[in-house]
């Protein structure tokens, strides 16, 4: 939760005692980091909200870049200091000592730190690619309740990183041993144990344990996959409505291909009643967002024709717009330089509509050659 800076001046009235203004920044990009790879965010949304905020506060990423070098000592500031240096907040991009700043983290048990470090291994950051190591920090992560390194894991099961359920065992009663015995991952992560200790349960049965954690704990990337195994039958018997129901729940946390997923079951009568009014609904959702989006097209015809809407062209005319920027659809010219040649959501304007029209026919005219090269047949 993000403190606002009116709350501080309030309860610095009660105390009587002075504000650091660092403090809020400080508290308000923790809270950001924590809620955001709790909730499996892009690293560039987060990214985009620590800009946001910074802003807002009125300092700059300099500023920033030094306070979480000063408290490197703790963990998390550890991970929040490697964070910078992978992205560049603050300083120049330096992905060896961010993979160098997350390892420290990592062995100071910091959970955040342990996925950003199986990210560097996963993806080659700073350091050689080792899909072995990133499960096992991947799985560091998990047991101790993160719902992002819960994630991970079912991926690398998922993937089929080669892991052996024996060595994950013999793992986990070593860190118990060191726990004074007690079951502690058990305990955090409930069933993690007999999920190993059978060699019977395949990599989807395992993959499936996780993205459950994953999902339960408000992962909207973990959400969407739990969904998925549910629609597929992947490690689990198949059940359209559980997977309807957590489609839409990550749908609704803002995951793009959850609101076209959700948008299909609606329109399908798959795990839901059939309604194509609120399908149509999810379709736009996920067509406002400035990504790729295969029914945008769909979405946009029906704003022109008043199908399952009302009618309005000014938003038909938008999504063209965004198909040809964001779908790279050649094919939309033809639509544009109709909206341009009858006014539909846009002034009226002869040249412009000409001038698609030849765009779209030049398009045409290469796909062709390129059919008839393939083929040796003209398609037209």
């Amino acid at each position: 939760m993000v403190v606002k800076e009116e709350n501080y001046k309030k309860a610095a009235r009660v105390t009587g005692k002075n504000v650091d203004p660092d403090d809020i920044l400080l508290n308000n990009l923790v809270s950001i980091f924590i809620d955001s790879v709790k909730r499996g965010e892009k690293e560039k949304k987060i990214v985009e909200s620590f800009i946001a905020r910074i802003s807002a506060l009125k300092t700059t990423t300099k500023h920033v870049f030094n306070l979480f070098s000063k408290l490197q000592h703790l963990p998390l500031y550890q991970c929040l200091l490697g964070f910078a240096f992978e992205y560049g907040i603050g300083t120049k991009v330096n992905l060896y000592l961010a993979f160098i700043c997350y390892k420290t983290s990592s062995e100071n048990f910091n959970s955040l730190g342990q996925v950003y470090l199986a990210k560097c291994y996963k993806h080659g950051k700073g350091t050689e690619k080792n899909n072995i190591a990133a499960f096992w920090e991947y799985l560091k992560s998990a047991i101790g309740g993160c719902s992002e390194g819960q994630y991970g894991v079912g991926r690398c099961h998922e993937n089929g990183t080669p892991i052996r359920a024996s060595h994950v065992v013999s793992f986990m009663q070593q860190q118990n041993i060191r726990n004074t015995g007690l079951n502690a991952y058990e305990l955090s992560c409930p069933g993690v144990m007999s999920l190993y200790q059978s060699e019977a349960n395949t990599k989807n049965q395992r993959a499936f344990f996780w993205f459950e954690k994953a999902a339960s704990n408000g992962n909207i990337q973990g959400q969407y996959v739990f969904a998925h195994c549910y629609e597929k039958g992947k490690g689990i018997a198949k059940n359209q409505e559980l997977a309807f129901h957590w489609y839409k729940e990550s749908a609704q946390s803002g995951h793009q291909m959850a609101q076209s997923k959700t948008g299909f079951c609606y329109f399908d009568g798959n795990g839901v009643t059939r309604n194509t009014f609120i399908a149509f609904g999810w379709f736009y959702k996920c067509a406002r967002n400035k990504l790729k989006c295969a029914e945008r097209h769909w979405v946009a015809r029906c704003f022109r024709n008043a199908r399952h809407t009302r009618k309005d062209e000014r938003k038909a005319f938008l999504l063209y717009q965004m198909e040809l920027i964001y779908d790279r659809n050649p094919r939309v010219n033809y639509d544009l330089a109709s909206c341009f040649k009858n006014g539909w959501g846009t002034p009226k304007d002869v040249h412009q509509a000409i001038k698609l029209h030849r765009k779209a026919l030049r398009n045409e005219l290469k796909s062709r050659k390129k059919l008839f090269k393939m083929f040796k047949i003209d398609f037209y």
